[in-house]
């Protein structure tokens, strides 16, 4: 699902680069984007950033 051009949408426009990029964007700054399975069916982004004082900033 992370990987570019991976789509289930394909038929519905989907290019497949969303998650992809959200993906990269995350870890360019420390964090993660991952993904959990619910029993009701579907998943849930799970996105994960650390704290600024960790990464050496000073906001």
């Amino acid at each position: 699902m992370l990987q570019r051009f991976a789509t289930t949408r394909a038929g519905d426009g989907g290019t497949g680069l969303g998650f992809a990029i959200a993906a990269e964007v995350m870890a360019a700054h420390g964090g993660e984007l991952g993904f959990r399975m619910v029993e009701q069916g579907g998943f849930v982004v799970v996105a994960t950033m650390p704290l600024a004082s960790t990464m050496g900033g000073t906001g």
